[in-house]
């Protein structure tokens, strides 16, 4: 997911401490001749990705093998850091680790067959405050 990391305007957040969270759904339907489409569940998140539509490019064919439906999850997280000083604020290694952890849940078996996790992809940037 190079193209979320390489779009993704942090500029956009609040300057304070704030985690914010979105899954990103891309389903590929043979129903739909195999045309991507794209789904966030926040768009006040996903909304700051700049050209987010262009998953939809995609040709997610080589990826679904024979399956003719498959749902891609792709939850993600972006940590904002609010520093008061010039020091940057970076997070621990095991907060990423606890993240990452809360993204996954159970899947009906039904589901299993069609619904695929990418990532979870997880963004952190410090943001200086300025008030």
């Amino acid at each position: 997911m190079n193209f979320v990391s390489k779009n993704l305007n942090t500029r956009l957040f609040e300057d304070s401490t704030a985690l914010y969270t979105c899954n990103i759904q891309i389903t590929v339907d043979s129903k739909n001749d195999f045309k991507p489409v794209v789904i966030a569940s926040n768009p006040s998140v996903s909304d700051r990705i700049l050209g987010i539509n262009e998953l939809t490019k995609y040709d997610y064919r080589r990826l679904i093998g024979k399956n003719k439906y498959v749902k891609f999850i792709i939850p993600l997280a972006v940590i904002i850091l609010g520093s008061k000083d010039k020091n940057p604020r970076v997070i621990d290694a095991w907060i990423d680790d606890k993240l990452a952890n809360m993204f996954y849940g159970p899947i009906e078996d039904e589901e299993k067959r069609r619904l695929e996790y990418v990532g979870p992809i997880i963004f952190t940037s410090d943001r200086r405050v300025y008030n």
